[in-house]
């Protein structure tokens, strides 16, 4: 038997439950809590908070992509504002056994400077990006 049917009075676990719910439906979105409150089992009100992580962190992923977005867009704005006096910093320096490394570097950067004035610059990191992804899946493909 349980303790309600005894005493008359609600038990210590369904006064507990009630307070629970209480401060979860003055804490939460009514949304949300419509979702708890329908909800048939545990497993339901999981997947809905499963749900909605994984759309928090899809946002948060896009707002970290976003300020790298930015971040790359200010250097590659300030490489190409100062392309002339790193030119001249570039052939002054010296070349060891023939090649120039600071040449080499600054070369691969003053392409992607030129690349990004045609593109923004995660569109052009996205797509080298995807392009090596798929050699990558190519080549794993042709080992096995």
């Amino acid at each position: 038997m349980n303790d309600e049917a005894v005493s008359g009075a609600p038990s210590p676990l369904h006064s507990t439950f009630k307070d629970v719910v209480g401060q979860l439906q003055r804490k939460l979105d009514p949304a949300d809590f419509d979702i708890i409150r329908r909800a048939q089992s545990v497993q339901d009100v999981l997947k809905a908070v499963d749900d909605a992580l994984k759309q928090s962190n899809l946002a948060h992923e896009q707002s970290r992509f976003a300020r790298f977005r930015e971040a790359m867009a200010n250097v590659v704005r300030w490489l190409d504002k100062n392309s002339n006096a790193i030119d001249m910093v570039v052939q002054s320096t010296p070349q060891i056994c023939g090649l120039s490394l600071m040449g080499l570097i600054w070369g691969g950067l003053k392409f992607i400077v030129i690349v990004c004035s045609i593109d923004t610059p995660c569109c052009v990191i996205m797509k080298a990006r995807s392009h090596l992804s798929r050699r990558q899946r190519t080549s794993q493909t042709r080992s096995l």
